[in-house]
């Protein structure tokens, strides 16, 4: 897990335009629930046994988002049979274990402070 104030870092990296727009995008995400109080972690690793991570959570109310690639151009790994397989892994786990994971893509991403509103409750 990396705190937020590695990944403000890490966005202000040099990448291509499209990592730009996500970097952009889940900083003011962060920056946003930061700033309601939420206890908010980057690449928070939410199982037990396996590796899997989520882009954002917030543990104290089991709140998981996850940010698509799916658009930008070029191929991603969510787009394959594989990858897309891997995440449906993922998020049914995810889910057993109690999570609400909210996924978002570069399309939707600006609906994501209302939704995570709801979420919470």
């Amino acid at each position: 897990m990396i705190s937020v104030t590695q990944y403000r870092a890490l966005a202000k990296r040099p990448r291509k335009a499209s990592g730009k727009f996500r970097d952009r995008q889940m900083t003011a995400l962060i920056d946003y629930l930061t700033g309601l109080g939420y206890d908010v972690k980057t690449e928070h690793k939410f199982h037990p046994d396996r590796k899997w991570r989520f882009d954002i959570a917030i543990p104290s109310l089991k709140i998981a988002i996850e940010y698509e690639g799916v658009y930008g151009g070029g191929k991603s790994r969510h787009t394959t049979k594989g990858g897309y397989t891997g995440d449906c892994d993922k998020y049914n786990e995810a889910q057993i274990l109690g999570w609400r994971v909210l996924r978002f893509t570069a399309r939707n991403v600006k609906g994501a402070k209302e939704m995570i509103g709801r979420a919470a409750g």
